[in-house]
């Protein structure tokens, strides 16, 4: 606890297969595949009930005594830092969706296709009271496991996709929020796999339906919030806030749709949005200003229930700071109907895309500085790349019906 523990930096530039990345200082046989340093945090520790007698404990990674800039957790805490330098801070509520599997027999080989998912259940069940026998005993399972695990777990409950599950958590600070939803997530696929099934934060598991990661977002100084107007109206401050995601957002999309299948997800009439719009309880919307008159706030719609949680923080705060150093206004409000707007800028469609106004755009260096930008982009970049090269199930299924 006091010096901490090492381990190879290589982990910080590596895709989920957890194949090195090059070019990134962190990995690679140039660098003689270095470690860095895990300091713990002490006040981010959590007893998991699905694996007794032992402890999680979240670390920030060091080099050279100093932090190490591109590790997600300090990319988040330095966004927290440059809010609060504006005078503000940050709460911050998750909600996540994700989708309840039956957990296939065996994982197939790098050459052999998965399975076709089967969710547990098929039926729309959103807000349902009545569970086939598996989905209840894993919400029980699962909000159980929560309170031991002392997460702030307010609500859970079956929604419209097959087999898809939604969990909502209290406000808390933003680093604080990321942790909590990550051991959120271990819990749910550990407790899951105990049920035979898995937990799966896919943000297109089907073409039907995808489970989003939408951040609740307020602003407070001085312990109150600083949201709304003594009429209600949106501040000052809140406008500023969403003009700087909806304007900044679109060349950060990386950071909140990280993989191939995250652009899936955004289809008209999905409930997911399609353009970056704003509007009051408007869930056809990017962003969403909701909650009641001593409760508003904003809800961030885009990130996919694949993304990494600390970026996509990073990016909104970051945002949000640039919005408040330039004074910007959001525009007008969308009314009714945002897929059949068409004055607004569309989300882009593929992760390609999104990666190539990403290196274009300067905004990633001037937030997170060049460093971190360059990191980022590269952790993209390869994400893409495990698509360029591999032929996929469905490429020869239609080129054997050609």
């Amino acid at each position: 606890m006091e010096h901490g523990e090492h381990a190879c930096s290589y982990l910080l530039a590596s895709d989920i297969d957890l194949t090195p990345g090059d070019g990134s200082g962190l990995s690679g046989w140039e660098s003689g595949y270095a470690d860095m340093l895990l300091l713990p945090d002490l006040e981010a520790i959590y007893q998991l009930p699905t694996q007794p007698g032992e402890a999680l404990v979240f670390a920030n990674a060091v080099d050279d005594a100093a932090p190490l800039a591109v590790s997600p957790r300090r990319i988040l805490a330095e966004q927290v830092e440059r809010l609060a330098g504006r005078g503000y801070n940050a709460m911050i509520g998750v909600e996540a969706e994700y989708t309840l599997i039956h957990a296939p027999d065996a994982e197939p080989g790098p050459a052999q296709p998965w399975p076709s998912l089967a969710p547990v259940g098929r039926m729309n069940a959103d807000y349902a009271t009545r569970h086939p026998r598996p989905v209840a005993e894993h919400l029980r399972a699962v909000l159980s496991a929560a309170q031991q695990a002392c997460l702030p777990l307010e609500a859970m409950k079956t929604e419209s996709g097959p087999g898809q599950i939604e969990a909502t958590f209290a406000p808390t600070g933003p680093v604080r929020a990321a942790d909590d939803y990550t051991v959120f997530k271990a819990l749910s696929r550990a407790v899951a796999g105990e049920q035979g099934l898995d937990a799966l934060f896919m943000a297109a598991p089907d073409i039907d339906s995808g489970n989003g990661l939408h951040l609740h977002v307020s602003l407070h100084c001085d312990g109150a919030s600083v949201m709304s107007t003594q009429a209600g109206d949106l501040s000052q401050t809140a406008k500023q806030a969403t003009a700087g995601m909806l304007g900044g957002l679109p060349h950060l999309l990386p950071l909140l749709a990280p993989t191939v299948n995250a652009y899936r997800r955004f289809r008209p009439y999905s409930f997911a949005p399609t353009t970056w719009c704003w509007g009051y309880d408007n869930r056809t919307c990017a962003v969403r200003v909701t909650g009641g008159e001593h409760n508003v706030h904003v809800e961030i719609r885009v990130a996919g229930a694949d993304a990494n949680i600390y970026l996509a923080l990073a990016a909104i705060l970051g945002t949000i700071v640039e919005g408040i150093d330039t004074d910007a206004s959001p525009g007008k409000e969308t009314i009714g109907n945002a897929y059949a707007a068409h004055d607004a800028v569309p989300i882009a469609t593929s992760l390609t895309e999104a990666l190539a106004d990403f290196r274009r755009s300067d905004l990633a260096a001037r937030i997170f500085g060049s460093v971190v930008a360059d990191h980022l982009a590269r952790t993209a970049d390869q994400e893409a790349a495990a698509f360029r090269e591999q032929v996929t199930a469905s490429e020869i299924h239609r080129a054997m019906r050609a």
